[in-house]
């Protein structure tokens, strides 16, 4: 049987989209040795391919860096990664802050198993450009569901995730900064958990003034 007009299309896409992995998977097998993954002749010469084919496939270090990071994965939902532990100091595992702590550790389990590359690729996505612009993107449809899992009387629910957002961003960039310190994991479950608590405070009439100059 003949293969059709759009045969040689199909296949130039599949070499392609095969070229783009290869190039990606060269990149994660670098951060892994610790060498630079976003070196485009290290790169390229890793997946065995030219250096202009790594131009031809991104054409800034910057559109690779936002390739990398949709590499990454993540899990179906927060709670496919697990859970910290409920004590009897904190609320069940039903209540909001078991949820926050659930949507932070979904979050951080997908990084710490690409610690690695994630160390190099969290602060490149802080520079001015594309891959910012997409990650204030990303940011912003994690403080949508992070808004979504506050209870529903709770007042500046939005505000409330924001703070939430940007202080785990901040976790993010401390843990990359020490590579020897603890897992993100860990960092989300003892040094998140003072933030949760106060997001989840309701506003009264004694706490509001202090809650209102805890979030931005």
């Amino acid at each position: 049987m003949s293969r059709g007009p759009d045969a040689p299309t199909s296949d130039r896409a599949q070499r392609r989209e095969a070229t783009r992995a290869a190039l990606v998977a060269a990149a994660h097998a670098l951060a892994a040795r610790g060498a630079d993954p976003l070196d485009p002749a290290a790169v390229a010469r890793e997946a065995g391919v030219s250096r202009p084919l790594w131009y031809a496939h991104f054409p800034t270090r910057l559109a690779f860096v936002d390739a990398l990071f949709a590499s990454v994965p993540a899990p179906a939902s927060p709670a496919a990664a697990g859970a910290p532990a409920a004590t009897p100091a904190r609320p069940g595992p039903g209540s909001p802050a078991a949820a926050l702590r659930r949507f932070f550790v979904g979050l951080a389990t997908p990084l710490d198993a690409h610690a690695a590359l994630a160390r190099v690729l969290i602060p490149a996505s802080h520079v001015p450009g594309p891959v910012a612009t997409a990650r204030a993107a990303r940011r912003a449809v994690a403080v949508a569901r992070l808004a979504a899992l506050l209870p529903a009387g709770l007042a500046s629910r939005r505000r409330r995730a924001t703070f939430l957002m940007d202080a785990f961003l901040g976790l993010q960039l401390a843990w990359c900064r020490e590579p020897a310190g603890p897992s993100l994991v860990a960092r989300v479950r003892n040094d998140l958990e003072f933030a949760i608590r106060g997001v989840l405070a309701p506003a009264t009439p004694s706490s509001a003034p202090r809650t209102r100059r805890s979030l931005p």
